[in-house]
């Protein structure tokens, strides 16, 4: 399910670098070993918070008796505005539905996707990759599109801050993915050099 990202590059377009298939050996190969700081996504990637988050998507379109295709939804994974895609859609197969309306079932939408997700544990073999990295000397950080509210439900509580010298999340940022910038702020603030940093992602937003 993981997908690693090549080492961290600006360019002239603002385009997310390109994905390769990592190796098998520990850690990393040969190539690899001047890799000094890995970036990790969050949602979906240390927790499967997703699937819940779809579930309370769906509980929203069938009081409107419609569904909503797991197909169609995973296009907008990753991708945050202020309106999210699923209540536009909601809207084009409904009709016009007023903003306090649209606030009101994004609010529950929130609320319902927490309470799924909260009980979600960590994805297999999260908590033993992080702690070799820890003892190899690598710098952790995370970089996600989410707020910082919504991290700290899940990282506190399952005592993961320790591990990360940096968390990056959507609301410390003006543009979050697919812009790389998230990914860059999290450089700056580890001070370490592009060429010698790791992106980890689950999805191509």
């Amino acid at each position: 399910r993981l997908i690693a990202i090549s080492p961290v590059r600006k360019s002239s377009n603002d385009r997310c670098p390109k994905v390769f298939k990592p190796p098998c050996k520990r850690l990393f190969p040969t190539r690899w070993a001047m890799i000094s700081a890995i970036i990790f996504d969050f949602d979906g990637l240390l927790i499967d918070t997703e699937t819940a988050d779809y579930q309370a998507w769906l509980e929203i379109y069938r009081e409107f008796d419609l569904d909503y295709p797991l197909v169609e939804w995973q296009q907008q994974i990753g991708i945050y505005r202020p309106i999210p895609e699923a209540l536009i859609r909601l809207e084009r197969l409904r009709g016009p539905i007023d903003r306090q309306a649209l606030n009101e079932l994004n609010e529950r939408r929130q609320k319902r996707s927490l309470e799924l997700a909260i009980q979600k544990p960590l994805l297999p073999g999260v908590t033993e990759f992080l702690h070799e990295c820890k003892n190899s000397g690598l710098r952790l950080a995370i970089a996600s599109s989410s707020p910082r509210t919504w991290l700290d439900h899940f990282l506190i509580s399952r005592g993961l801050t320790e591990y990360f010298e940096v968390i990056i999340t959507g609301d410390m940022v003006d543009k979050v993915k697919p812009d790389p910038g998230l990914f860059l702020k999290a450089l700056d603030c580890l001070t370490v050099p592009p060429d010698l940093a790791l992106v980890i992602e689950d999805s191509k937003n």
